[in-house]
C-alpha cells in the first residue's frame, strides 16, 4: 500500500484495501459483512466507480471506506448512495491522501 501511495497507483491501493477487507472478514467470521454491504461494494465495482472498499470499526454502525476509480466518480457514487434503500442513512465524506504524511517540527 505504501508503494501504491508513493507511486499514485490508485488501482493497486484499492486492491490493497479490498484485500485487507477480505482478510478481516476471514478473521472475524460469518456476519462481518452484512449482505447489503456486499451488494453495494459489488455494484460499485461493477459500475467501475471504485477500486476498493472496506468496512472500518467494530460493528454497531462503523463506516465504509471507498477508494474511487477516479476523482470525477465522486458525484456518481453520491448519487448511487442516495438512490438505494440500503444506503439511505449513509453520509458521505470527502478525503484526500497526503504524500507528505505527518510532519513534526521543533523550533528553538
Amino acid at each position: 500500500a505504501a508503494n501504491a501511495l508513493r507511486d499514485s497507483d490508485i488501482k493497486v491501493l484499492g486492491a490493497c484495501l479490498s484485500n485487507y477487507w477480505e482478510q478481516k472478514k476471514v478473521m472475524s467470521g460469518p456476519g462481518a459483512e452484512p449482505s447489503s454491504i456486499k451488494r453495494i461494494l459489488k455494484e460499485l465495482r461493477d459500475q467501475d466507480l471504485i477500486c476498493g472498499g472496506s468496512l472500518c470499526g467494530a460493528g454497531g454502525g462503523g463506516f465504509m471506506v471507498l477508494i474511487l476509480s477516479s476523482p470525477d466518480k465522486a458525484q456518481q457514487v453520491r448519487h448511487f448512495i442516495s438512490e438505494h434503500d440500503d444506503t439511505k442513512n449513509f453520509t458521505c465524506y470527502d478525503c484526500n491522501a497526503s504524500l507528505e504524511g505527518l510532519g513534526v517540527y521543533a523550533s528553538g
